[in-house]
């Protein structure tokens, strides 16, 4: 019950900070030097920066190695570092191009999200590969599992 009050207590003040304060450009970092100063702010503002590159940058790298074993080169260095480094320039040249590019790179990603559903939906009505069954009849058709 502690945890509910201290989340409410925190989305209730930003939600009245955001109704009382213009957001300009900057996003956080504008909204917290407005509310906290600018010498806090500044503080607070580089920590968050910091934060975002080192998180994208272990994505990019978790991403990497995903990639690697799944070309079956697993534990090879180079290819992690290509496509990681790849990706991180992939990501900027879409921030660079614009907000309508992200928005456009996003809704891409909604559509594989929704593909993986079905795909997901699709698997769990299909049959179960723990019980012994091998494939199963789908529609008139034999589905066989790999």
């Amino acid at each position: 019950m502690s945890t509910v009050c201290v989340v409410l207590t925190s989305v209730l003040s930003a939600i009245g900070i955001c109704e009382r304060c213009p957001m300009a450009t900057g996003g956080v970092y504008s909204l917290v030097s407005q509310v906290l100063g600018s010498h806090l702010g500044t503080a607070i503002g580089l920590v968050y920066c910091f934060g975002q590159a080192v998180g994208c940058a272990l994505c990019a790298a978790a991403f990497g190695e995903s990639m690697s074993e799944l070309v079956n080169t697993p534990q090879n260095p180079w290819v992690e570092r290509s496509v990681g480094v790849t990706l991180i320039a992939l990501l900027t040249a879409i921030n660079i191009a614009g907000v309508k590019w992200v928005i456009k790179v996003q809704f891409v990603l909604l559509a594989l999200l929704a593909l993986a559903v079905l795909d997901f939906l699709f698997g769990s009505l299909v049959g179960d590969p723990l019980a012994g069954e091998t494939s199963a009849r789908w529609g008139g058709e034999e589905v066989c599992w790999l």
